[in-house]
């Protein structure tokens, strides 16, 4: 009898730390939601195009706003940082998930592309998507290494160069030598970034790079801190705590990376909501809405301008059609929210 008691205990507990973390009931008044906006550091809304590359342009947000005395103003490229990651994390150069903070580590270890080299190199040439820009080059290496093998592959490899060359791609004011060069000393996984850096090392930017390790006592509840990025997380904060401190940090005038699950952008009904998955954006600021007395925060998507895709009820006549901002309530973000990174210690460079 005593074992079932404490069994149903257990299981009270269970049920009611879960409902704890699920409600959300956490609460920013006026008072606590002074006019914060960042939004002119970052420049235009980014858009991430077909590829899974959310946590690039979040982590190119962070280090455009951090960094930008190294920068002098200009955007880092969310494409490079990508590109560093996947190389830093032994990843295919294509592949599409990815954290900030590692991302932000393998800026600072690669260095920083401005933006203006992705407008260069990955908005021309002779393919579409940003995700069929990088899997040709992928190919383009693969081809490389088997062009003796057959006159097969010897024919689509240089079909694919001719591709190149015959185009508007920056490969065609490349003399052939050099490339040729990068692709024998590179691999599949490196061969992208390394052909960027042909055209991005002349205006590279170096970052501090900040090597200082902390970490929470349990190992489940993962990174506390990472160098000079804190990382909070759902499974020891709680929704609610997540909130706080992110409205927080937003008073200290420092945006914050969150990561949620986007079916809240979404009606109940749509095929989007039924796929949501995990996602992550930039806070940018916050203001009061006094008509619906609650706390907005500002939000940065990296999908574009486009304001019809969140069909939400709730966020209905949110989004700037201008800018694309999305003016976040902070109940609905709430409702999903699972983690906030955000540089601490140090102030803005």
């Amino acid at each position: 009898m005593m074992k079932d008691v404490r069994f149903k205990a257990y299981i009270l507990i269970l049920v009611l730390t879960f409902a704890n973390i699920s409600r959300g009931e956490y609460n920013i008044d006026e008072a606590s939601c002074t006019t914060k906006d960042m939004t002119s550091v970052f420049g235009p809304i980014r858009f991430q195009g077909n590829i899974g590359w959310c946590y690039a342009n979040v982590a190119a947000d962070l280090i455009t706003y951090k960094y930008k005395n190294y920068l002098h103003g200009e955007r880092a490229s969310a494409a490079y940082v990508a590109l560093a990651y996947n190389q830093f994390m032994g990843n295919k150069p294509n592949d599409d998930a990815g954290d900030v903070i590692p991302a932000i580590l393998a800026s600072e270890y690669f260095g920083v592309c401005p933006d203006i080299f992705e407008q260069l190199f990955l908005q021309t040439g002779p393919f579409t998507t940003l995700r069929e820009k990088i899997n040709k080059l992928v190919e383009l290496k693969e081809l490389h290494d088997i062009k003796d093998k057959s006159l097969e592959s010897s024919w689509a490899y240089l079909n694919l160069v001719n591709n190149y060359y015959t185009s508007n791609s920056l490969l065609s004011v490349v003399d052939y030598k050099k490339l040729e060069k990068i692709l024998i000393n590179s691999t599949k996984r490196n061969f992208p970034r390394k052909l960027a850096d042909l055209f991005c090392n002349p205006i590279k930017v170096k970052i501090p790079l900040e090597v200082n390790f902390r970490f929470r006592n349990s190992f489940i509840e993962g990174l506390g801190s990472f160098g000079s990025f804190k990382k909070e997380d759902i499974s020891n904060r709680g929704r609610d705590k997540i909130i706080e401190i992110l409205n927080q940090e937003i008073s200290k005038n420092k945006p914050v990376a969150v990561a949620f699950n986007s079916r809240i952008f979404y009606k109940k009904d749509s095929d989007n909501y039924k796929g949501g998955g995990s996602h992550v954006v930039v806070i940018a600021g916050r203001k009061w809405n006094k008509k619906e007395k609650s706390c907005e925060f500002i939000l940065r998507n990296s999908h574009g301008k486009r304001c019809d895709i969140y069909s939400n009820p709730e966020l209905e006549g949110k989004c700037d059609l201008e800018t694309g901002y999305l003016m976040m309530p902070a109940g609905v973000l709430n409702r999903t929210i699972s983690e906030a990174v955000y540089f601490w210690g140090k102030g803005i460079e």
